[in-house]
C-alpha cells in the first residue's frame, strides 16, 4: 500500500520558539518522482472536528500530504485494488501523511478541539475531477 508517515519531529523539523511553533510541512526535496522535480499541485488547509470524518475517497491521478498541525486524529486508509487496509493510526501535531493514488482514506477527529492540517496535494484543484468517493469508515 502506498503511504508513509513521517514523524517531523523526530526529524528535526519541529521548531518551538518564545513566539510559537514551527512545522516544515513539506520541502521541495520531498516531492521529487524518479529523480525530476514534480509539477505544483495545490495546498490547503483545514480542521476536522471530533468524532466527525473527512475523506472516505480516493484518487487516481494525484498524492496528498496532510501534516497535523494541531489536535489528534485517527486515520483509516483501503488500497482499493489490494484491499489491504491500515485502521486508526494515530497522528498528532507533527506527523505527515504522504498518501499514494488509489489509496482510499479517512481522517477521524479525535481531539475535543477540532484537529486543525495543512495539505498539499500533487495536482491542482481547479483542475481535479479526481475524487471517488469511497467508504472505509
Amino acid at each position: 500500500m502506498d503511504y508513509e508517515i513521517v514523524r517531523l519531529n523526530e526529524k528535526g523539523k519541529v521548531f518551538s520558539t518564545r513566539q510559537g511553533t514551527l512545522i516544515q510541512c513539506l520541502t521541495r526535496n520531498e516531492l521529487k518522482n524518479n529523480g525530476s522535480f514534480i509539477d505544483f499541485g495545490t495546498i490547503y488547509g483545514g480542521n476536522v472536528r471530533v468524532n466527525q470524518v473527512r475523506g472516505d475517497h480516493y484518487h487516481k491521478n494525484k498524492e496528498e500530504y496532510f501534516t497535523i498541525l494541531q489536535g489528534k486524529v485517527e486515520v483509516y486508509l483501503e488500497d482499493i485494488i489490494t484491499k489491504e487496509r491500515l485502521e486508526g493510526t494515530v497522528m498528532v501535531m507533527g506527523d505527515r501523511i504522504k498518501i499514494g493514488k488509489n489509496i482510499a482514506h479517512a481522517i477521524m477527529g479525535i481531539s475535543v478541539d477540532p484537529a486543525i492540517f495543512f495539505s498539499y496535494a500533487t495536482k491542482p484543484f481547479e483542475e481535479d475531477h479526481d475524487t471517488y468517493e469511497y467508504k472505509v469508515l
